[in-house]
C-alpha cells in the first residue's frame, strides 16, 4: 500500500490561456488535454508529473513569499539552467540568482523563480551524470531541456507531522531530511541573514515523478492573514490500492473533503487515483 507518484498538480488560475502560454513558453510543456474549465499540460510519453490549470473566478492579489505557509513551489529539472531562467523571464516570470552549493558529495546548481499564478519554482540543474531522481522525460529524450514535474513543495509549520502523513498513511519513503542555511541560500531564496529552512523529500517505491517535498523556515516573517485565491490547490496521487489507502487515512482520522479527497498538510487537497500496475 503506497502512493506511487503525483499524477498531476491542480493550479487555480484567473486567465487560463495566459497561464498555459507561460508554462508552455517557459518549460516546453505540451497541451495534453483541453476541457471546459481546465487544461492539462505535461511531457508526451511521460506517465505522470503533469500540471492541470483550472480557471476560477478570483482576484489575483499579491504574490506570496516563498516561506508563506501552504502549497508553494513546483520543481523541475533543467539541463541548462541559465537558459531556463531567461525563458522564465521572457514568459513574464521573475527569476532569482543562480547559485551553487555542495550536495551529496558533489555540487548542485539551482535557482528559484516566481512564475505565473503565484507559483514559485525550484529549478535544479541536471549534471553530467543525469538527474538525481528518475525523470522519464529526460531519459527518453537527451535533447529535451526540461523534465516533467519533478516535485511539489508545501511550506508547513511542522515537517515531522507532514512526513508522517505521507509516510504512515501514504506509504512513501523519506529520501532526504536536512537543514539549509548560510549566504548561498539567503541569495537563492531571499530570506534574511541568519534564517534557515528544513527540507524533507519523499517518494514512492520507484521514486517516480512527481514527488512530494516539505519546507519549514526559521527566522522569517510570513505574510499575515493570507488567503490564496489562485495557485497550487490540489495534488492527485497515484495508488495501486485505492480502498486500502483510503482506509488507512480514515484510521488515522484524517479529514475527508469529498470522496477520495483528503485534507493534507497546510491545507493542500490530496486526491487519490487508482492505477493498475
Amino acid at each position: 500500500m503506497s502512493f506511487l507518484s503525483i499524477d498531476e498538480v491542480v493550479i487555480h488560475v484567473v486567465d487560463i490561456e495566459a497561464s498555459a502560454k507561460f508554462y508552455i513558453g517557459a518549460f516546453d510543456l505540451h497541451m495534453l488535454a483541453s476541457e471546459n474549465d481546465s487544461i492539462l499540460l505535461g511531457v508526451l510519453n511521460s506517465p505522470s508529473g503533469r500540471i492541470r490549470l483550472r480557471e476560477v473566478r478570483a482576484r489575483e492579489g499579491v504574490a506570496p513569499q516563498v516561506w508563506d505557509l501552504g502549497p508553494r513551489l513546483l520543481g523541475m529539472y533543467s539541463r541548462n539552467l541559465a537558459s531556463t531562467l531567461k525563458r522564465i523571464e521572457s514568459a513574464g516570470g521573475t527569476p532569482r540568482p543562480l547559485v551553487s552549493y555542495p550536495y551529496g558529495g558533489g555540487e548542485m546548481r539551482e535557482a528559484i523563480a516566481l512564475g505565473s499564478d503565484h507559483v514559485w519554482w525550484t529549478l535544479p540543474e541536471v549534471g553530467a551524470d543525469g538527474p538525481r531522481q528518475p525523470s522519464p522525460a529526460l531519459e527518453q529524450n537527451p535533447a529535451r531541456q526540461h523534465g516533467e514535474l519533478h516535485t511539489v513543495v508545501v511550506v508547513v509549520e511542522d515537517v515531522d507531522q507532514a512526513i508522517a502523513f505521507f509516510r504512515d498513511a501514504g506509504g512513501m519513503t523519506l529520501l532526504f531530511d536536512g537543514v539549509m542555511q548560510g549566504e548561498v541560500f539567503e541569495e537563492m531564496i531571499g530570506f534574511p541573514s541568519g534564517a534557515s529552512l528544513r527540507i524533507a523529500f519523499l517518494a514512492g517505491p520507484e521514486k517516480a515523478p512527481a514527488r512530494i517535498e516539505f519546507m519549514s523556515f526559521e527566522g522569517v516573517e510570513r505574510s499575515e492573514g493570507r488567503k490564496d485565491n489562485i495557485g497550487i490547490r490540489r495534488i492527485v496521487m497515484n495508488t495501486s490500492e485505492l480502498a486500502e489507502t483510503l482506509a488507512k487515512f480514515v484510521e488515522l482520522e484524517c479529514r475527508m473533503i469529498s470522496e477520495n479527497v483528503i485534507e493534507g498538510p497546510a491545507g493542500i487537497e490530496v486526491e487519490l487515483r487508482e492505477v493498475k500496475q
